[in-house]
């Protein structure tokens, strides 16, 4: 008898061991459980993009100071060649503003001013045209032709021809400023 004292618990043993396994089955324990090593998947990177951003680590450099420039000699600013004095050196004949001696520029955009070989403007065909802001020097007059004022003048190019000053509305001739020494033509 002894030998069935110790039967029963390995009976219970067994059926206790087979309830286990059916209740775990019921529980969603059936699955076999493995314990194969777990997969390694390394990650990847893609660039799809690089950006490079460059970025100044010093200050910036400061600006040369740029030198002055000498400024050229000019007239007094109250000089204004149409404020010349005006006079009458013809009774009858317009006001000039010339004088001999003077050296005057050609001031005239509207009307082409012309050189003439006689003092008789209006009958002698002219020379040759003066340039704008061409210098002539007054040597000898004034004649009076039509009311217009009339100069012997020395040209740019050492001839002396006749011209005249203006019509009384219009100075075709302007007196150079003064003030300056070197304006005066070396011819």
């Amino acid at each position: 008898m002894p030998a069935k004292k110790y039967q029963k618990p390995r009976k219970l043993f067994t059926w206790f061991g087979l309830i286990l396994v059916l209740l775990s089955s019921a529980c969603g324990g059936g699955e076999a459980v493995t314990t194969e090593p777990a997969q390694v998947v390394a990650p990847v990177v893609v660039v799809t993009e690089v950006v490079i951003q460059v970025v100044a680590t010093s200050p910036p450099p400061t600006a040369t100071p740029q030198p002055t420039p000498t400024p050229y000699p000019t007239a007094p600013a109250a000089w204004d060649p149409i404020s010349a004095p005006i006079y009458y050196p013809q009774v009858g004949c317009v006001a000039s503003r010339l004088h001999i001696l003077d050296v005057a520029f050609v001031a005239s955009v509207s009307t082409p001013v012309r050189l003439y070989r006689s003092k008789d403007v209006f009958e002698d065909p002219g020379v040759r045209e003066l340039a704008l802001g061409e210098l002539v020097t007054i040597l000898d007059g004034p004649w009076c032709n039509m009311d217009w004022i009339i100069w012997k003048v020395e040209a740019s190019d050492g001839e002396k021809y006749f011209v005249p000053e203006g019509n009384g509305e219009i100075y075709w001739l302007l007196p150079l400023n003064p003030f300056v020494p070197s304006a005066t033509p070396n011819w």
